[in-house]
């Protein structure tokens, strides 16, 4: 099955009016944003004004954090201190080289969660449900740019237990997921 997020660049005209469309009318669950390709700093105004109107649908807002300029972990935790009521998932758990500032970053920001995609250790998913709970780590595979099935096998051998597992997997975006409101 598959859940829809929408990605909106923050400073086109009418992103707010663009999003209530896509979480009201077509039952969307989420927002997704990569700063890279707006061209836009994650705690920019445009970038905040959004992850404000997606709080208010209680919608995760998902974001690609990594190694490039304006996707960078400490940016995009700026956001999230900023805009405290929005759920921030950071995707791909910081990226190759950012694993350790996501963990401290998550651990000191409640709003912030994390998923598994492109995540090139397993390791780092047992460290992640180590540092700030297994409730804030989400299984997610970022295709079709990474093989669905290697993002699976990741969590797989990471050595987390079934129970645990299961909530990666599923229980946990479904908690999150269910809390979305499509209606203001």
């Amino acid at each position: 099955r598959f859940i829809g997020y929408v990605r909106i660049n923050p400073t086109a005209p009418r992103a707010i009016e663009a999003l209530d469309q896509a979480i009201g009318d077509y039952k969307m669950k989420g927002l997704k944003l990569h700063p890279v390709s707006y061209v836009g700093f994650p705690y920019g105004e445009p970038t905040l004004r959004l992850m404000r109107r997606a709080a208010q649908y209680n919608a995760p807002v998902l974001f690609h954090t990594g190694d490039e300029a304006l996707a960078l972990p400490e940016q995009v935790a700026e956001a999230a201190r900023l805009v405290p009521e929005a759920k921030v998932i950071m995707a791909h758990l910081g990226g190759y080289y950012h694993h350790e500032a996501v963990l401290e970053i998550a651990d000191t920001l409640p709003n912030v969660l994390v998923d598994t995609s492109a995540t090139p250790y397993p390791w780092m998913i047992t460290r992640a449900v180590g540092a700030f709970g297994v409730e804030r780590v989400l299984y997610a595979s970022d295709g079709p740019g990474c093989p669905p099935i290697l993002e699976v096998e990741k969590v797989r051998l990471s050595g987390l237990t079934s129970t645990e597992q299961e909530l990666v997997f599923a229980g946990n975006v479904q908690r999150i997921l269910d809390g979305v409101r499509h209606e203001l």
